[in-house]
């Protein structure tokens, strides 16, 4: 069982590494070639992307996982993830097609409109890919889940390569492409998943019977809504944050603001959650594993396995995180030729060491079944968060996204650490 878990776990790495790095290099050249205005649109209709998709997937990705690794009848839980999926891309887009000229923020110079309706290609594509990596990784396949990753990042590099020399003289248009290579990569991720999977008579099922049910939905409701509520919080949070940059009196501040979020988010993240992709994704494969050992009460099985994947998880985080503030100049001028944002990144770096930790503890919460403590924490944590942003800046200006960002993320990692001990001190 040793020697399965260690071999799993460095194929896992190897093919997870390879889509993360995939990853990194775009962001990395988004980054390069995008000037301020095109880089601001592109950040600021991100956080709008970001919403829309955790409504529209509804948790469902997480919930498949979780279920087909406990049931036999997957064709029933998939049918109806699908009519839920289709209810709530529906109700999302409708809504925001009518909502996009009220989203566009009015500090900016160039016209956002049409880089938010970029964003709607994208939302039924994103949800048919999550059910897709949710049930491979609920029938235990993990590494066709994490290896689509690979082709979605190619293909999204491949499309921004052709479509560069056409776009990038336009902000708006290059911002709009950008978000558009997303879509153009989950349809790559989805096609690389359904060749792989190996299970075209589960597929012919899923179109000619029909499993739809009212017992059926309310089952899988019941998980999805705990599972996304702490994503759909924090998404929520990170929507309404730019919107809160227009609250400071002095317009110098405003746009102090959004440059300094945009500065983060663009640069400084890819960079310090590098580390992270072996931490989701191995808590990918320690929700279904964890979820099938607590199932049939094997409770000292899956003790041993969280406690080895929160080992992992945070001597990878500390070793990031100390490169990351021990070298942040020379990063940033590799990766971006400027230093510009070095200063953001030294001051983010070691408090995200701990959120190395908060993915695996939030998976433990959701194989447990007490995913409400997610919801709860969450909650805590971003309601914190804003109300910092609303409170800080009039004394420390732009250093109160650093402040809040910190706060907020130890808030919930610690409280998620507080409800795992309780849980796994009270189990036999």
């Amino acid at each position: 069982m040793k020697t399965k878990l260690i071999q799993s776990t460095i194929l896992l790495f190897i093919v997870s590494f390879i889509a993360k790095l995939l990853s990194f290099i775009i962001k990395i050249q988004l980054a390069k070639t995008m000037n301020q205005q095109t880089m601001v649109l592109y950040t600021l209709s991100s956080s709008t992307m970001i919403f829309l998709i955790t409504f529209v997937q509804a948790g469902l990705p997480s919930t498949l996982n979780t279920l087909i690794a406990k049931s036999k009848n997957t064709i029933s839980i998939l049918q109806n993830s699908l009519f839920i999926s289709f209810f709530t891309n529906t109700i999302a887009i409708g809504i925001y097609v009518f909502t996009i000229p009220y989203l566009t923020n009015n500090t900016l110079e160039f016209n956002q409109t049409p880089v938010l309706f970029s964003i709607i290609p994208l939302l039924p594509l994103v949800t048919i890919s999550g059910l897709c990596k949710g049930y491979c990784l609920g029938k235990q396949k993990i590494i066709l889940a994490n290896s689509s990753a690979i082709t979605e990042e190619v293909l999204r590099m491949l499309f921004l390569v052709i479509c560069y020399p056409y776009v990038y003289q336009s902000p708006t248009l290059y911002a709009s492409f950008a978000i558009l290579s997303i879509a153009i990569g989950e349809i790559g991720a989805i096609l690389h998943m359904l060749l792989f999977m190996n299970n075209t008579k589960h597929i012919s099922q899923l179109f000619a019977k029909k499993y739809v049910s009212q017992t059926q939905i309310k089952e899988i409701l019941s998980y999805a809504i705990y599972m996304t509520s702490s994503r759909f919080i924090g998404s929520f949070t990170h929507f309404l944050e730019p919107f809160l940059f227009n609250l400071p009196s002095h317009l110098y501040l405003q746009a102090h603001l959004i440059t300094t979020f945009s500065y983060i988010h663009a640069y400084v993240l890819p960079i310090i959650t590098l580390p992270s992709f072996f931490t989701f994704a191995l808590s990918s494969w320690l929700l279904s594993s964890l979820s099938y050992h607590v199932a049939h009460h094997q409770i000292k099985q899956a003790k041993k396995i969280l406690y080895y994947v929160l080992g992992i998880s945070f001597s990878i985080g500390i070793f990031g995180s100390t490169i990351c503030y021990l070298f942040p100049t020379q990063l940033t001028q590799l990766f971006y030729n400027n230093t510009q944002s070095a200063y953001l990144l030294k001051q983010l770096a070691l408090p995200f060491a701990i959120f190395s930790l908060q993915s695996p503890l939030s998976t433990a919460l959701h194989a447990f079944d007490k995913s409400k403590f997610t919801v709860i924490d969450t909650a805590i944590g971003n309601t914190i968060k804003l109300l910092l942003i609303i409170i800080l800046p009039a004394y420390c200006g732009v250093t109160s996204l650093i402040l809040a960002m910190i706060i907020s993320m130890l808030f919930t990692t610690l409280l998620h650490a507080y409800h795992v001990y309780g849980l796994l001190h009270n189990q036999p």
